[in-house]
């Protein structure tokens, strides 16, 4: 039998399916959206793939608790595996396991990662299978109770409204006949306060009808937020300088912490990505966002959820669409999902204004640079830049996205971004690019993350490849990072960037835990070991035990 004769049959049982290469990376121009279950479009697909390698199954109706130890994670240890019932287990190539599950009626779970090694996959993703995998046993799929969803992805519950001013005449009378008017008027009554789509949305989770799903009930609910704010209900802003009072659990049941990049990239909210001249912090921006637009593991390492990307590129942008065009014909992921506009200014809201009003949805914005959104205000200037941070955020709340502003470092590469401190005091993520020496070599450091812990470090080659017109033939030079291992003389130069130091926080540095699995392998001895070459060869000065680079070494 074939490959696709085996998808064929898959999907028979499992649903659509689509090709997949050995790296599980789907070989459709949209990914799992193009899944099938008729055979003859399925043999279609796979014909137009002959490189095909594995089989991709669409998740939704039947969700998979994928369980992985590996990389020091260990999803077998989650206590919640044990509450599960029986149901049929694929075997995957790492000695992990796929458990299958059906969802009961009305309920819709999503692509959460519960536990350290645990990856749910539902709604908007998929599975591989095919060769290199088998079946654990040959059970039936199990059906989950609603409760054993709850463990899975805990629901947003709604809250009591009495703190909020909604009549519970209100409340009570929602319900099957009698939805739409009262659920209306609550909308309605929680704008006129100011209160944002979040907590709306969170408040009113606990209308769903049955048979009905969350994600139905929050469309209707967008739209009423969108006619009640289009109405003018919303307050004035000389109304709404202060937020509404919120308990604890309206705070964390309104946003919980979710990630478009896992442990580095919120799904929402705005942050920076700094480095110096020629550090190559936008090829750095261009291999996250080809992460982003297609869903694959960023760096290889880290859980991505797909999502449109708009890269505002103000100051070349015929260069950075050679960029991602560079890194397609190299990687062959997608650039389908990605859009170029022109900068966007963050001076005034009127770029902001005409987004909204575009019609146009984005998950990713990244904004390069942050000093030509900026023109005629005074970089130095804290008012002035925290306003232009609040614009960035108004974008981020349009779309509930997260912006990434590309932004240079001042002189002194260690002191961060150049500017106003209210730069580095307003956003949620800080990513630091350097280049030792303006070598191939390239790290991006997580300097500040307000939703989880900061401190680690991804390492980086910087490739040459060549970009292809494929219309001319014609062939021009570009680069693209890919992901790489590092020694510890390579790790030494990074930290130094920050300045002389002694040798304990050297060592503390350099070995402390990080999100990196290149780091695992680099001791105290092998640091001891580089540094004393370095200092030998010239590279680096040791003065009463600190260490540090030569006038002139570094990343500048």
């Amino acid at each position: 039998m074939t490959l696709a004769d085996d998808a064929v049959e898959v999907a028979e049982v499992f649903g659509p399916v689509f090709p997949c290469g050995a790296d599980k990376r789907p070989l459709t121009q949209h990914g799992f959206y193009d899944a099938q279950t008729d055979a003859e479009k399925i043999y279609c697909l796979f014909e137009q793939r002959p490189n095909a390698s594995l089989i991709g199954v669409a998740t939704g109706d039947i969700i998979v608790v994928d369980v992985d130890k590996k990389n020091g994670k260990n999803g077998f240890d989650w206590p919640v595996l044990s509450e599960l019932p029986l149901t049929r287990v694929q075997r995957t190539p790492n000695n992990g396991e796929h458990r299958l599950y059906r969802l009961p009626a009305g309920r819709e779970i999503g692509c959460p990662v519960p536990f350290s090694g645990v990856e749910i996959k539902g709604k908007g993703g998929y599975f591989a299978t095919g060769p290199g995998y088998s079946w654990a046993n040959d059970e039936d799929i199990a059906t989950l109770t609603p409760e054993q969803c709850d463990r899975l992805a805990p629901p947003e519950k709604a809250k009591p409204f009495d703190r909020h001013g909604v009549s519970p005449d209100d409340i009570r009378s929602v319900g099957p006949g009698n939805w739409h008017n009262p659920v209306l008027r609550t909308v309605g009554m929680l704008v006129s306060k100011g209160m944002g789509d979040d907590l709306i949305h969170a408040l009113t989770d606990g209308f769903t009808l049955p048979g009905y799903t969350v994600a139905q009930t929050r469309r209707e609910v967008a739209e009423m937020i969108r006619g009640a704010r289009q109405k003018g209900w919303t307050p004035d802003l000389t109304e709404t300088r202060y937020s509404p009072f919120l308990s604890p659990l309206d705070v964390f049941m309104a946003a919980p912490p979710s990630w478009r990049v896992e442990g580095l990239l919120p799904e929402r909210g705005v942050g920076v990505l700094v480095g110096g001249e020629g550090s190559g912090k936008t090829f750095v921006a261009v291999d996250l966002c080809m992460a982003i637009a297609n869903g694959t593991a960023y760096a290889n390492n880290f859980h991505t959820t797909q999502g449109r990307v708009l890269y505002a590129a103000a100051e070349d942008k015929l260069g950075v669409g050679s960029r991602f065009v560079a890194h397609h014909q190299s990687t062959g992921l997608s650039v389908d999902n990605i859009t170029l506009w022109q900068g966007i200014s963050l001076t005034d809201l009127s770029d902001i204004e005409y987004l909204e009003q575009s019609g146009e949805r984005f998950q990713f914005v990244v904004i390069d640079t942050l000093s030509k959104a900026t023109p005629r205000l005074d970089e130095n200037d804290n008012s002035a830049m925290a306003s232009a941070i609040g614009r960035a955020y108004q974008l981020s709340a349009i779309w509930n996205a997260f912006v990434l502003l590309v932004a240079h470092s001042g002189k002194e590469a260690s002191k961060g971004i150049r500017g106003a401190s209210s730069l580095t005091a307003n956003v949620d993520t800080i990513f630091k690019v350097t280049r030792p020496g303006r070598g191939k070599q390239v790290g991006l450091s997580l300097v500040k993350q307000k939703a989880g812990p900061e401190g680690a470090t991804l390492n980086f080659s910087l490739e040459p490849t060549e970009v292809r017109n494929t219309q001319t033939g014609e062939l021009t030079s570009s680069l693209i990072v890919k992901p790489a291992s590092r020694s510890a003389a390579d790790l030494i130069r990074i930290v130094l960037q920050d300045g002389d130091m002694p040798l304990q926080e050297v060592v503390e540095r350099v070995t402390r835990h990080s999100l990196d699995p290149s780091y695992s392998g680099v001791t105290r001895e092998a640091i001891k070991q580089a540094l004393h070459r370095m200092v030998k060869a010239g590279e680096l000065t040791n003065n009463g035990g600190n260490y540090g680079f030569f006038a002139g070494g570094g990343d500048e």
